[in-house]
């Protein structure tokens, strides 16, 4: 079951019951400017109200095209428009215009053949082949996936742990954050360097994080918007005290497959990888690539 929404209100209350996923009712959206739903609103107004709705929640949102606004030229706009503005996927019907809700008598249906070039115009404008708004979606995963761990009692702290470093693997590219972190000094190294270098920064990251598990009191992270450009994207949320104070945080992550991955975050506009660059750059700079890796070896920590 998929419940409508027709503003950002309704779709938090879709969400804060459980459900996975939401639609963004065309009829909903209609009826809340006093208008029948028989095609009166234009692409425009749809897809900014869609964008506001699906900005709002972290599931993902499905949203009513009505007959994609025109013949399959019109639809590859549509699809586009509706993919930009943060929608998981649309539905198109195969009336003939002007439209009629579903509900209403006297619908006439479009030639299959017609419908055909539609679909087919839809499935080539797609830039993208997995859900935009499964960027949070598959966060917002990984971030229950933490709560529960540190949330359960029976888990002693090494299991805790050991959990926790599992689920950061998964989410996390240490690839792709390596690279970025040694910045123009990477493309200078041996694939044997780099892939050390990997494993090292890796270390570092779990031991400089992993060891503050103890520190968790209850915090929840709320997902606030997202934007993607291409096989990148970026996520922000805010991380929730217990005494209601609320602290910035931006995740950047990448594609990779069906996938998106992070490689970066930003608590309170303070980049991670950018702090560990800067770093690495003084060192390599001042002394030599070797010294920076017997640091890493040494101490775990460039100081």
């Amino acid at each position: 079951m998929m419940p409508g929404a027709f503003n950002a209100l309704v779709a938090l209350q879709i969400e804060r019951v459980g459900f996975q996923a939401l639609y963004v009712s065309g009829a909903g959206l209609a009826a809340s400017r006093g208008l029948p739903d028989i095609g009166l609103l234009s692409m425009s107004e749809v897809v900014s109200d869609a964008a506001t709705i699906a900005n709002a929640v972290a599931i993902p949102a499905l949203a009513d095209a009505d007959t994609g606004y025109g013949p399959p030229l019109s639809v590859i706009r549509t699809v586009r428009e509706f993919e930009r503005a943060g929608l998981a996927g649309i539905h198109l019907e195969d009336q003939e215009s002007p439209k009629k809700c579903g509900h209403l008598s006297g619908k006439r249906l479009v030639p299959a053949s017609e419908m055909a070039r539609k679909i087919g115009a839809a499935a080539e404008a797609r830039r993208s082949h997995s859900s935009p708004v499964c960027v949070r979606h598959q966060l917002r995963v990984h971030t229950d996936r933490v709560v529960r761990i540190l949330d359960d009692r029976a888990l002693s702290q090494t299991q805790r742990r050991a959990e926790i470093r599992a689920v950061a693997l998964d989410a996390f590219d240490v690839a792709e954050a390596a690279r970025r972190a040694l910045g123009p000094h990477w493309p200078r190294r041996s694939p044997a360097e780099q892939e050390e270098f990997k494993g090292l920064f890796q270390s570092l990251l779990e031991r400089g994080y992993l060891s503050r598990i103890g520190e968790y009191g209850g915090e929840r992270v709320q997902y606030v918007g997202e934007r993607i450009e291409g096989d990148y994207a970026t996520v922000r949320a805010q991380i929730v005290t217990t005494k209601g104070t609320q602290v910035p945080v931006e995740a950047r992550v990448l594609r990779r497959g069906e996938r998106w991955l992070m490689y970066d975050v930003l608590i309170e506009n303070v980049s991670l990888v950018a702090s560990y660059r800067s770093q690495f750059d003084r060192v390599i700079r001042t002394s030599s690539f070797e010294e920076l890796v017997r640091r890493l070896k040494s101490r775990g920590a460039v100081e």
